[in-house]
């Protein structure tokens, strides 16, 4: 794995790459909150079946540019074309998961490099109301702690009632997400202005605009529950993004919305190797 800083439009992304350079790639997109390690993964299995793949992290977040204010949707797809049109590839499978997923699908349809897209777990109905009841849970990032450990530690215990099991792949997210601004002082390094913009922003998403995408598309239902709760998303949250892509093909995992991502999943592999073979890829 190899990481970098990449200048596009005097815009700074950081990016992760696995594999060698090739004309076909990968590319992941995280969720709100997350960054570019919770694509490792699938990235890394990826890569050890010979493919090239990059993840970045989406501005406002990680170690990227500040988003713009109001940050949107709109706005990280529009990153998301430049991205892509500056990668020295011919063609690429787009992935996004969670809010990703729906950057990924504006972005898709206005890209003639993209030759088929994942959608996980991302990309279907959040009304304002499903949106403001999220707003709590962003709280954790104006929590101060004063060692990097105590940071997990907390980030650890919340996971843990979500059904994760610690592993090497979310400790590397986790700590790609702590700054520390002053000595003795590690908090979460993205910007909860930005995020929170995102979050209502996807209450307002233009689902017909997915009705641009004409490349195949792939999305990965996690029907899991979160720890004691139901699922992020119902089939009834999908039925906006069903009657939109013309060409949709839908996974159901028995993983959740966070183990779906950042534990193995041997099964969701074979299904996700199916199909970016499918793309041509």
């Amino acid at each position: 794995m190899k990481a970098s800083i990449r200048k596009i439009n005097g815009k700074n992304f950081f990016f992760l790459e696995w594999g060698k350079p090739k004309s076909n790639a990968f590319l992941g997109i995280h969720g709100l909150t997350a960054n570019c390690c919770h694509m490792a993964v699938v990235s890394e299995h990826l890569a050890e079946q010979g493919r090239y793949v990059l993840a970045y992290d989406v501005r406002g977040r990680g170690d990227s540019s500040q988003a713009e204010a109001p940050s949107s949707i709109l706005r990280h797809a529009e990153d998301a074309v430049e991205i892509i049109e500056t990668l020295p590839v011919e063609k690429l499978v787009l992935a996004g998961y969670s809010m990703g997923g729906y950057i990924a699908g504006l972005a898709a349809g206005r890209c003639d490099k993209v030759a088929g897209v994942i959608l996980f777990d991302g990309g279907g109905l959040c009304t304002k109301e499903d949106a403001e009841k999220l707003i709590p849970a962003l709280a954790r990032m104006d929590m101060v702690f004063p060692t990097a450990e105590e940071y997990i530690a907390t980030v650890k215990a919340n996971y843990a009632l979500l059904g994760l099991s610690w592993n090497k792949f979310i400790e590397a997210a986790v700590r790609h997400e702590i700054e520390s601004p002053a000595k003795d002082e590690f908090k979460y390094k993205g910007e909860k202005a930005s995020i929170k913009e995102d979050l209502l922003d996807i209450a307002e998403y233009k689902h017909e605009e997915l009705a641009k995408i004409r490349c195949p598309v792939l999305l990965v239902h996690a029907e899991g529950p979160l720890g004691q709760g139901p699922p992020l998303y119902t089939d009834e949250s999908y039925a906006i993004t069903r009657k939109y892509i013309p060409n949709l093909t839908i996974y159901k995992t028995k993983a959740n919305h966070y183990t779906m991502m950042l534990e193995p999943q041997p099964e969701l592999n074979a299904k996700v190797d199916a199909f970016i073979k499918l793309c041509g890829i």
